[in-house]
């Protein structure tokens, strides 16, 4: 995602959650996916809320899906985190995301 795109990636990103193959219930792997792709985006644009909001989200569907594809593109959201982490929402994000990697690791 190019910093120019952020806009175009998003509206993209949005409309393929209300895809039928997105939907919720369907593929948790993509929709992981695309949630923390939503997140990433917020990160660029250093907006916390939407970190939390996508991330949240993308980690709530890595737990039932124990997607490890998912997990691992939440581990590279969290060492983009930077600056943000300093906003007590995203740090808490990044100890669920940590304690989630820790989980799979063992399992």
């Amino acid at each position: 995602m190019q910093l120019g795109r952020l806009d175009l990636a998003e509206r993209t990103l949005r409309g393929a959650l209300g895809q039928v193959a997105l939907a919720e219930g369907q593929s948790f792997r993509r929709r992981g996916v695309v949630l923390a792709n939503l997140a990433a985006i917020g990160v660029k644009r250093k907006d916390p809320e939407q970190v939390v909001a996508y991330g949240r989200q993308a980690l709530h569907l890595a737990q039932e899906s124990s997607s490890g594809y998912v997990v691992r593109r939440l581990q590279a959201l969290r060492a983009d985190f930077g600056g943000l982490a300093h906003d007590v929402r995203v740090a808490e994000l990044d100890a669920e995301i940590d304690a989630l990697s820790a989980t799979h690791r063992e399992g």
